[in-house]
């Protein structure tokens, strides 16, 4: 653009180079070193040809990026150019090139080898050499151990540590906030599920985990987040993924866009259900507990920190029972472990952001305005899950464990104990006619149970709340109905029918029972009206 049409003329012009949504993620997160600077302009350019990059013009027209074409791109000479993907016709671009990584170091091989080759993605020799000549002028990476990765560039090669630990290190400590923000509960704990791209990747391997997981974990104890990679939206499409995943998003699943935002997620996880994708590279740096759902042996070099992840941390066991190897992550972390492997895929920790300004300003031949701020971690609003009908299993006991199942998951699922399938009077009619009790959500009409039971003869109880911790509970008894008082804390209305059936069945259908309910103690009082 003509400066005679500029409000302000900017002093040194940057370019960004997005490839994929992954690539430009982190161009994002590294440009904030600019903030506040109105010296420097920086527009980006789509470099054309991956599979993945689909959905970046439209991504970078939704944040309001100014964005130039390629050729346009070509025929400029920029001060600074950035990129954070070894794509060949970086060549092509005038002024001096800054490399990145996209993720955490180079921990994978990339998936455009050929034959005998054996190159590390981030690190294709025909982005980093063109006619002999070094294309980059600088190459940053995470440790020093990554410095031998890139033979030739040792007067370019930049150790930075990794801007995204370092971030998610800084989110960890407002872990309480981001589990409000999404809807946890004081007594949940969130199991965040992590998978990178490829038929070796942890949704590759296992399609239905985070369905199975839903169906197993007890719905007020547990929930459930997925942060699939940008390249499965990329290829599969959003409609696609939401159309795999439609019945555990409507039973809770919390399911990431693929532009964010992640860190959150991962920063307030319990447990962490990863594979050989970086997000289990950070999940070590956080030393969450981590369990491997999948893991792409072919993929991951010999000898790194994820080979050795891949080798020390265990891995989830489809024939067993998911809630109990879950339980067992969380209950013997292996925060030695992790952190022994973090400390060889992330060196600098908390300097990442202040090197890389320093760095790129000395490029630029300036001095920075101020010291750079992460970007701030965005909220991601969970939508309030509203499940109309549950599997009820109740463990016996001193005090009976009453735990709750989306019913919509059975199918997933494999029940350990006594269930009953209990419904609110909303839900489907299909599970209505196969429920074994069913709660009127607000108090109903004088002649809601009758008509109820009437209409389902499969129903043996109907419950209408008549306080809030208070219902009655009418049950079908030939020839008239029975009809019993229930006081109740600490446990939800709809359960309250399951624990009645339970002590019915063990001849005490009167007096108070205790209850552990989503990790709580309550009791239940019933006496016969």
């Amino acid at each position: 653009m003509s400066g005679r049409w500029e409000t302000l003329t900017a002093e040194r012009r940057v370019l960004a180079v997005a490839r994929t949504v992954t690539s430009l993620n982190r161009l994002l997160e590294v440009l904030v070193v600019f903030a506040d600077d109105d010296r420097i302009a920086v527009e980006f350019v789509v470099s054309a040809g991956s599979r993945f990059g689909a959905e970046v013009p439209g991504v970078l027209q939704r944040i309001g990026a100014r964005i130039v074409t390629w050729d346009t791109a070509v025929a400029t000479d920029y001060d600074l150019i950035l990129s954070a993907s070894d794509h060949e016709d970086l060549h092509e671009l005038g002024g001096p090139l800054v490399l990145l990584p996209h993720g955490a170091g180079f921990q994978k091989y990339s998936p455009h080898n050929e034959a005998d080759v054996r190159e590390r993605a981030g690190l294709r020799s025909g982005a980093l050499w063109r006619d002999r000549k070094r294309v980059p002028e600088l190459l940053v990476v995470a440790h020093d151990n990554q410095k031998s990765l890139v033979p030739g560039f040792a007067d370019r090669v930049l150790v930075a540590g990794d801007p995204v630990m370092d971030n998610l290190i800084q989110l960890s400590s407002r872990r309480a906030e981001l589990r409000e923000q999404l809807g946890i509960g004081p007594s949940q704990s969130l199991v965040t599920l992590t998978s990178t791209w490829g038929p070796a990747s942890l949704l590759g391997r296992w399609p239905k985990l985070p369905a199975q997981l839903l169906a197993e974990l007890p719905y007020d104890e547990y929930r459930v987040a997925a942060v699939l990679h940008p390249n499965i939206w990329a290829a599969h499409s959003s409609w696609q993924i939401h159309q795999w995943l439609r019945t555990a998003v409507a039973s809770g699943l919390i399911l990431v866009p693929p532009t964010g935002p992640w860190q959150s997620v991962l920063a307030a996880a319990s447990c962490v259900v990863g594979d050989h994708g970086s997000l289990s590279a950070y999940s070590s740096g956080l030393a969450t507990p981590l369990v491997l759902g999948a893991f792409g042996e072919e993929e991951v070099p010999r000898g790194t920190a994820m080979w050795r992840l891949g080798g020390s941390v265990p891995r989830l066991d489809g024939y067993e029972s998911l809630a109990d190897q879950i339980r067992s992550t969380m209950g013997k972390p292996e925060q030695q472990l992790l952190k022994s492997l973090a400390e060889d895929v992330f060196a600098r920790q908390g300097q990442a952001l202040s090197i890389l300004q320093r760095e790129l300003f000395r490029v630029l031949e300036l001095s920075p305005v101020h010291r750079p701020q992460a970007l701030e971690a965005q909220a991601l609003g969970a939508d309030p899950v509203d499940t109309a009908a549950f599997h009820v299993e109740i463990s016996d006991g001193p005090v009976l464990r009453v735990e709750r199942f989306p019913a919509d998951l059975a199918v997933f699922g494999r029940p350990r104990g006594v269930r009953h399938l209990v419904a609110y009077d909303d839900a489907d009619v299909v599970l209505l006619q196969s429920a074994t009790a069913i709660v009127a959500r607000i108090p109903p009409e004088p002649s809601w149970a009758a008509a109820t039971l009437d209409r389902f003869p499969g129903c043996k109880v109907v419950v209408e709340p008549t306080a809030p911790n208070a219902a009655l509970l009418t049950v079908r008894e030939s020839p008239e109905h029975t009809a019993y008082v229930a006081q109740f804390q600490g446990i939800e209305l709809l359960a309250t029918a399951s624990v009645w059936l339970y002590c019915r069945v063990r001849g005490s259908e009167t007096g108070r029972t205790a209850v552990l309910f989503a990790n709580e103690s309550g009791f239940v009082d019933f006496t016969l009206r």
